[in-house]
């Protein structure tokens, strides 16, 4: 049972055992503790780490959340939560012992979450260098690969020349080449097509 002040779902156990492998939600926008401190803390203090800021994600009224940021981490050496939550200020029950490491980072995405916002795995900003084998040859449909070209260029301003680039670095060369069509609309748009 928790103790007073303690969340709710709060169990001592997390206190006892120490666990190498952490879940943990962070938001940029407290003020309980420095995200950007806490942030550069958690890196450099893993071995591997992937994280994504979820910005996409309704309530159950379909409100958008406020934006946060799922993070996986696998440390060096094993610690409790509770030592995890006083070293860094993030509350408790913002950090989980990560249990199921492949399933976690899959959640970074919602990837077994079909009703949730599908965040692109090229987001997620890692130095796990088997990240995308837990994905296994997944690669985004040519449907997604022109949305991602959509939102570069409605978010970025991206003339032509960007918009190639982009599609370029992102692998999504042959989709822009069979959607140009489509695309170049999109860059009339927002008057950028000159370059």
């Amino acid at each position: 049972m928790p103790k007073q002040g303690q969340p709710k779902g709060y169990s001592s156990a997390l206190d006892k055992n120490r666990y190498r492998r952490f879940c943990i939600e962070l938001y940029p926008e407290t003020e309980s503790y420095n995200y950007e401190e806490v942030l550069q803390y958690l890196l450099q203090n893993s071995v591997t780490y992937s994280y994504i800021v979820h910005d996409r994600d309704e309530d159950d009224d379909g409100k958008l959340k406020k934006a946060h940021v799922h993070m996986v981490i696998v440390r060096k050496n094993g610690c409790t939560c509770s030592a995890l939550s006083k070293c860094t200020k993030i509350p408790c029950q913002f950090i989980e012992p990560c249990r199921k490491y492949i399933q976690a980072i899959r959640y970074l995405v919602h990837r077994d979450d079909p009703d949730k916002y599908q965040y692109n795995q090229l987001d997620v900003k890692t130095n796990d260098s088997k990240f995308l084998e837990y994905f296994g040859t997944f690669k985004p449909s040519e449907a997604e690969q022109c949305m991602d070209m959509i939102h570069a260029i409605a978010d970025n301003h991206f003339n032509l020349r960007e918009l190639c680039q982009y599609a370029y670095d992102h692998d999504s060369w042959a989709a822009l080449r069979r959607n140009f069509y489509i695309l170049k609309h999109f860059l009339i748009s927002n008057d950028k097509l000159g370059d």
